[in-house]
């Protein structure tokens, strides 16, 4: 189990390491840290941010353990040098109510989106799952069978996730 401690982290992040340091502070340390804002490219922060039909495996996995909120986005003419890029400072407030088995869920998150471009439920056979079943767990939990990852949501990824266990 993580705990959140009474910490906070803020940081610039450059954009090719944005994923791995986010995920750092979310989920890989002893004690997790109660706020973490970051400053980070912009595209990237929208990813974060994105919700139904746009989904990503990091947007899903913030969301799962952290409400983020849009502080502001940053002109490049505020840095030195100017970069070419917009950024954008988020605000992760990490909660204590943490799904019991978030590593897991992730997991099956990123299997789920190895192919984002495939229908989940072809996609998922790949994995072992019966098309059966998997049919019948759509069903129960009202999701198309011809879903694409991105579109479904947390909820959504949890329930198949608990159901496939």
């Amino acid at each position: 189990m993580i705990y959140t401690s009474e910490y906070i982290v803020y940081g610039n992040i450059p954009y090719y390491i944005t994923s791995p340091i986010i995920h750092h502070f979310l989920y890989d340390v002893s004690l997790r840290p109660q706020v973490a804002v970051f400053t980070m490219q912009k595209e990237v922060a929208e990813r974060i941010l994105a919700r139904d039909g746009k989904q990503s495996v990091l947007s899903l996995c913030c969301q799962l353990v952290a409400d983020v909120i849009k502080i502001c986005d940053i002109s490049p003419n505020n840095f030195t040098p100017i970069p070419k890029v917009w950024s954008t400072c988020l605000k992760f407030i990490l909660r204590d109510d943490v799904y019991r088995d978030s590593s897991q869920l992730v997991s099956f998150i990123k299997k789920g989106f190895s192919q984002k471009r495939k229908q989940l439920m072809s996609h998922l056979t790949q994995f072992g799952y019966k098309r059966e079943k998997l049919r019948e767990i759509f069903q129960k939990i009202h999701i198309s069978e011809n879903i694409r990852p991105e579109d479904l949501i947390l909820s959504q990824w949890q329930q198949l996730f608990e159901r496939l266990r």
